[in-house]
């Protein structure tokens, strides 16, 4: 197995985790609405906004984009996404989780650095 697919693998389980937190958030949230109603729809939310806005020609993705963004709003989108996962552990006071999806989610962009720096590099790019 390539470190690629291990390092897919680690987003796969670091997204899974980051929807499991909104889920569990949102469960504890409600008060006035049916707790699955909050508990299906933070996640459902942060999956339709992150498969929305994506950068054309992402490896990571297998068709194009919804709504094309540049790599740096696109990168911006997915740290404020893994970071609002934390927080929503941490305030849950879930802290060691909370840590641990801050370490691998940072390890994993240090290990994918090649997608980092395309991200970083690709503008808006217009119909092809």
């Amino acid at each position: 197995m390539k470190l690629l697919d291990v390092n897919r693998m680690a987003r796969f389980l670091i997204e899974v985790a980051a929807y499991a937190s909104m889920a569990t958030w949102g469960w504890q949230l409600s008060t006035s609405l049916p707790s699955f109603v909050t508990g299906l729809g933070a996640p459902i939310i942060a999956a339709l906004i992150m498969g929305t806005f994506a950068v054309p020609g992402d490896a990571t993705r297998n068709r194009k984009p919804p709504v094309a963004v540049s790599g740096i709003v696109r990168l911006s989108l997915e740290i404020v996404f893994f970071l609002l996962a934390a927080l929503i552990l941490y305030v849950m006071e879930m802290t060691v989780p909370a840590a641990i999806l801050l370490v691998v989610t940072c390890g994993h962009y240090v290990a994918d650095r090649d997608r980092v720096n395309w991200l970083l590099q690709t503008g808006h790019r217009s119909k092809e």
